[in-house]
């Protein structure tokens, strides 16, 4: 009897709705620091944020006004992002555990569904749509495993 297959259902989630917490190199000591929103009762994508290192205790507030996604830092303070890995020359990156839990789901699913999205219908601008070709790719598989199952080991230590 062969195993199941591992399934993967995209949610149609965007990118930018990861960014309630973001892990990041603090700028000061180095070490795994947060940011969040500073006002946990205002949400939203443009809600004011705060960097905050529990190693150190460095602190920063931003506006909020300057998002922007899509490569390997935060899109608040521009730190760079702690779960952030290199595969054969590209850098596999993750805001937060919530976002590479995703990558692990999808990366290590040999039946990926997609589905449509309630209000858009069949739509591309899902998170899972938009991953490279590379992160994709089934060759890549036990490849692209390694480096998530090494970002998921700096989240403990």
């Amino acid at each position: 009897m062969t195993a199941p297959k591992k399934r993967f259902q995209d949610s149609g989630d965007r990118l930018y709705e990861l960014l309630d917490e973001v892990l990041v190199i603090c700028p000061e000591c180095r070490g795994r620091a947060r940011v969040g929103l500073r006002h946990p009762e205002v949400g939203g994508h443009f809600a004011p944020r705060r960097l905050v290192c529990g190693g150190c205790s460095y602190t920063k507030d931003s506006s909020g006004q300057e998002v922007w996604t899509g490569i390997p830092f935060d899109p608040f303070f521009r730190q760079p992002l702690w779960l952030q890995g290199n595969f054969r020359g590209r850098v596999l990156w993750a805001y937060n555990v919530r976002h590479l839990r995703l990558l692990e789901e999808y990366v290590g699913a040999s039946l990926r569904e997609h589905r449509q999205r309630e209000g858009l219908g069949w739509h591309n601008q899902s998170l899972v749509n938009r991953l490279p070709k590379w992160l994709k790719s089934g060759k890549n598989r036990d490849g692209v495993r390694r480096v998530i199952a090494r970002l998921k080991q700096s989240l403990v230590s």
